[in-house]
């Protein structure tokens, strides 16, 4: 045998080998051997030795060691921000000023009321566009209670004349068409002028009118040391201050009979009359601000269940007696009607300087004329449904990033909701047409709701159905409700998304000339100068961003849901808001005259709303800021401590000292596990160095539960409300974190001595569970040690 085949048969049973041995040895001599007679002799003994080899192969296969399995969760990721910064540019240019204009001419076509045939056709028609795209489609329906005026007889306002015994009409309740032929034309639908107010009590009233400012408790307690008495008065109050809500619910407190509402000239635009509406922006005399006067968000027959069929409802008699709708009737006025109340008005001259405005008469506090309210209105359970369409992600599919906007509006809604649904529209287009070359790692979810005018209801009854669903899935939800101007960002975030938004402003080109010409080359730079401060003080690289407040959809998925949001408008330079807001005149011609007439902020807005999408649904880590949340939830407290201590909370309050002392420290963790997971994750998205799956999962769990620890359902008497910093203040326009503590110290400072014991336990228990909630966000973000 060959030193060959001794090699190759080594480590096999020595019979084996002995056999092996032979047949090679034959083999060979057969081999050399050229007898014809003799090859069938040595194919066999080719077969023979061939399955000895594989026999020994095997068996020494059998005897060595396994090599490790493949684990796939320590294969290491690697950050692209190239990949996603080309992206995004490549996005952008696909973005159309021209195509949202037209989007929203048929968005606003019609009234489309929430709850009317023209608003389903809306969101169907919307279903198929996002089907035809590639969406997932679902729709979501519900049957909700709603409210509507009587379209053929408005709401009226009338004076007694005790001359002629008649009553003489002050306001028909209506406005009419004006301004050139296509804005006639498509202002021409008869249910666009009618004035009304959502919910409230349908019903005739008499009685003297009493001014009362803004309808705020303070208003009412001067009229009260005044001498002036509302029980039995009709009040006329003006919009501003606090919402329309609490307005109504304070004049019912106060003994009133009715409510009638104007927007003050002050506010919305010049003396009446004076350069208004259709020469400017400016709100015109004989139009109005509608809106609801719902005391809750969602239903109001099925608080905090969705409205299905198999789900109980209360009673509409139960809801007034619980004060969830108005009990008394209430309609809103244009500023020539309220100056024609004012002008009828002979009692006291309002001597205050904060009670005056511009209306074109003087301001007085009441008078002995009679009036008579007639507010026809019916309240009625209609249908509603919600549009969700979804981009399934690659990588992780059951991670949402959600875009949305609500599709009623009070009259045909071409800024608000259309300038928003259209440049949301545009976003979903430009993303479905890469979706083939790059599809996103996490799934995007467009969402359409219904019903947001009447009280966030579509959003608040998809989460009450969703919720535990979306606790699993949802990384972040951006809502993009109108644009009203071309000048600057209007931005409500939670501080998890102070980075991400700044950074994607940063890559959107300013567009405007203006404001290029003046340097402002970015939407960042533009943000940075119209906006104010930084959120974070000293931290120049951040625009202002506000307190996720105000009533859109993006406060249910805050509130309630725990969800980091963020609400994106645009306005002109120097407003908040607009004037002509919930008015007739919100028609596509007044879009393309006031508000873009080319489109291009309107594309400004989809691009930045298209940056922060890609990023937050395509980098490897979830682009949320632990840090920022940390340190501006450090700064809150300083502020917090300060009100407390000027309103002599921590004089009565036992171990007030403790109690805070504990709380700062364990904001203080907080920030300390925030800056480890920060400095961790600043290590991939700067590609230094790559992260295993599962190390990914984790911090991005970490991430993505930080939001919900402060929700605490038992901290609130009310269960529409969650979160222990974010949650609404009781009176909407005033926005504010840890309102929960901030109005119980405020009610408990001008509550009677029988109230305050249990007020002050309300403030102890609510430091308390903040302070718990910042001990659990400090644990959650402790990362394990990496081997």
């Amino acid at each position: 045998m060959s030193s060959s085949s001794v090699e190759l048969l080594e480590g096999t049973p020595t019979s084996w080998r002995k056999e092996s041995a032979i047949y090679l040895t034959e083999t060979k001599s057969s081999l050399v051997g050229t007898h014809h007679s003799s090859w069938p002799l040595a194919l066999s003994s080719l077969l023979i030795s061939f399955g000895a080899l594989l026999t020994v192969f095997l068996l020494l296969l059998i005897r060595s060691p396994l090599p490790p399995p493949l684990d796939p969760f320590r294969i290491q990721v690697w950050e692209d921000t190239k990949r996603i910064d080309l992206l995004g540019r490549k996005l952008q240019q696909g973005i159309s000023g021209g195509r949202i204009l037209d989007s929203i001419k048929w968005l606003a076509k019609d009234v489309h009321v929430a709850g009317t045939a023209e608003n389903e056709k809306l969101l169907n028609e919307l279903g198929s566009m996002y089907s035809g795209w590639g969406y997932s489609v679902r729709f979501f329906d519900y049957s909700v209670l709603l409210s509507y005026p009587n379209y053929t007889r408005p709401n009226t306002i009338e004076v007694y004349d005790d001359e002629s015994g008649d009553w003489l009409t002050v306001s028909e309740g209506f406005g009419r068409p004006k301004g050139p032929k296509e804005l006639r034309n498509q202002e021409s639908d008869s249910r666009s002028g009618v004035w009304w107010s959502a919910y409230s009590a349908n019903g005739t009233v008499e009685g003297s009118i009493v001014y009362a400012n803004y309808g705020r408790s303070a208003d009412f307690d001067m009229l009260m040391n005044m001498k002036i008495d509302v029980k039995g008065k009709i009040v006329l109050m003006r919009f501003g201050g606090v919402s329309r809500a609490v307005k109504i619910a304070e004049a019912e407190s106060r003994g009133a009979i009715g409510v009638v509402l104007f927007s003050d000239p002050l506010l919305s635009g010049p003396p009446s009359g004076n350069n208004s509406f259709p020469v400017d922006m400016s709100l015109p005399g004989d139009d109005v601000q509608r809106g609801g006067l719902l005391r809750a968000v969602g239903d109001p027959e099925t608080p905090s269940l969705p409205s299905l069929p198999f789900v109980p409802r209360q009673s509409t008699k139960r809801l007034r007696r619980m004060g969830a709708l108005p009990r008394i009737p209430a309609t809103p006025v244009g500023s020539d009607v309220a100056a024609r109340l004012m002008r009828l008005l002979d009692g006291t001259l309002s001597k205050e300087h904060r009670w005056q405005g511009g209306l074109s008469a003087d301001y007085r506090m009441s008078g002995s004329r009679r009036f008579r309210l007639s507010v026809h209105s019916q309240l009625t359970r209609r249908p509603i449904r919600n549009m969700i369409a979804t981009m399934r992600g690659t990588m992780e599919p059951d991670r949402w990033v959600m875009v949305g906007n609500h599709v009623d509006a009070w009259v045909k809604g071409a800024i608000d909701p259309a300038t928003g649904t259209a440049a949301q529209l545009e976003v979903a287009r430009v993303l479905a047409e890469s979706s083939n070359l790059s599809p996103p790692r996490r799934s995007i979810v467009f969402c359409h709701w219904d019903a947001e005018e009447f009280g966030l209801i579509g959003s608040s009854e998809w989460i009450e159905e969703m919720g535990k669903i979306l606790d699993a899935r949802v990384v972040a939800m951006i809502n993009v409700d109108h644009v009203a101007g071309n000048a600057s960002l209007q931005v409500k975030a939670v501080p998890l998304l102070f980075r991400v938004l700044s950074e994607a402003a940063q890559s959107v080109e300013q567009r405007d000339e203006t404001e290029r010409e003046n340097g402002r080359l970015t939407l960042l730079d533009s943000w940075k100068y119209h906006g104010g401060r930084s959120p974070i003080d000293g931290d120049r690289n951040l625009p202002h961003i506000g307190l996720p407040g105000g009533a859109s959809d993006h406060q249910r998925f805050i509130s309630l849901a725990g969800v980091p949001s963020v609400d994106i408008k645009m306005t002109a330079k120097g407003r908040s808001s607009y004037p002509l807001y919930h008015s007739m005149h919100e028609v596509p011609w007044t879009v393309e005259r006031f508000v873009s007439s080319d489109g291009a902020a309107l594309a400004t807005v989809a691009r930045f709303v298209t940056e922060a999408t890609i990023r937050l649904a395509n980098h490897v880590v979830i682009p949320f800021s632990a840090v920022d949340y940390a340190q501006t939830l450090s700064q809150w407290l300083t502020i917090l401590h300060a009100k407390l201590d000027h309103l002599e909370v921590p004089k009565y309050l036992i171990n007030y000292d403790l109690s805070f002392r504990s709380l700062i420290t364990a904001t203080s963790k907080f920030r300390e596990a925030a800056e480890k997971i920060d400095e961790r994750t600043k290590e991939i998205t700067s590609e230094k160095r790559g992260v295993s799956v599962t190390a990914l999962n984790g911090i991005n769990d970490r991430l993505m539960r930080l939001e919900r620890i402060f929700l605490d359902g038992d901290a609130f008497h009310s269960s529409l409300h969650k979160h222990l910093v974010f949650s609404p203040s009781k009176i909407a326009t005033a926005r504010t974190p840890f309102a929960l503590i901030m109005e119980t110290a405020h009610d408990w400072s001008m509550a009677d001595q029988s109230d305050k014991e249990s007020l002050l336990e309300t403030i102890s228990d609510s430091i308390a569970r903040l302070t718990l909630a910042m001990q659990t966000a400090a644990e959650l973000l402790e990362l394990p040690q990496e081997e």
